[in-house]
């Protein structure tokens, strides 16, 4: 199947690539982040696509923009809580809680 290497192993650089990225270049590395969420989601990897937005979540908070922060958060919690990881859906509810204002996540409590 000639979806195999790209299907298995996109998200998985875009992740890195991204990573890298934040150090040089954060403007670019914001691009990596997305595909990397988007690549997971499309090839239904929902444990990476957890991973990729929490990732996602930690750039945009370190770049001072809550809001795609908290969204891209919110969707980690989602993809681990379907993927069954209680323990780290958990670990990420508290990690949010504690960076974020209650005035600021009032509008999308987390469940």
């Amino acid at each position: 199947n000639s979806c195999n290497n790209k299907c298995n192993f996109e998200n998985k650089y875009m992740v890195l690539e991204a990573m890298r990225l934040d150090l040089k270049d954060p403007d670019q590395a914001e691009d990596f982040y997305l595909k990397a969420v988007k690549s997971s989601k499309e090839n239904r990897f929902v444990h990476e696509e957890g991973i990729a937005s929490e990732l996602s979540g930690d750039f945009y908070h370190r770049r001072g923009n809550i809001a795609k922060s908290y969204s891209f958060y919110r969707n980690a919690m989602e993809c681990y809580g379907t993927w069954g990881a209680n323990a780290v859906t958990q670990r990420l509810k508290e990690d949010v809680l504690e960076k974020f204002d209650s005035r600021q996540i009032i509008a999308q409590p987390i469940e």
